[in-house]
């Protein structure tokens, strides 16, 4: 639990920020809500035909980064859970297996592989989340 919660803490701010300024960053953004408004849709019209999708490129980034983060966790658990420690190593993220294997253990070239799997790895879900964000051609 200690690791799903405590590094989220750092983030929750971030993206709250970047989500509020990606709502009300630009007065471009607020005038397409008035016209809807005297066309008579509601807000939930308003929130799913407007403002999400002037939103996707902010939340975009922001789910990027956010995943992004979560790879690069490695502080919070070499912190929380000292090295080969904790229940079943249950702590152990990529980013500390990779330390581990290239730094406490000198396997210098498995740490460089497990580094380029993660570049791979996080290659591949960017690649899968700018696909899924992609703008339907009208």
């Amino acid at each position: 639990m200690s690791m799903t919660v405590y590094p989220r803490s750092f983030t929750t701010g971030y993206v709250n920020r970047v989500l509020t300024t990606g709502t009300t960053g630009n007065n471009r953004r607020r005038t397409p809500l008035a016209a809807p408004t005297i066309d008579g849709a509601n807000s939930r019209q308003q929130l799913f035909h407007i403002t999400l999708p002037l939103l996707r490129p902010t939340l975009l980034f922001c789910l990027v980064m956010s995943v992004l983060g979560s790879f690069q966790v490695f502080g919070q658990s070499y912190v929380l859970f000292a090295p080969g420690s904790g229940p079943a190593r249950s702590g152990l993220t990529l980013a500390l297996y990779m330390y581990q294997q290239g730094f406490s253990q000198y396997e210098i070239g498995y740490g460089a592989a497990i580094a380029y799997l993660l570049f791979a790895l996080v290659l591949l879900l960017t690649l899968v989340q700018f696909r899924l964000f992609r703008e339907e051609a009208r």
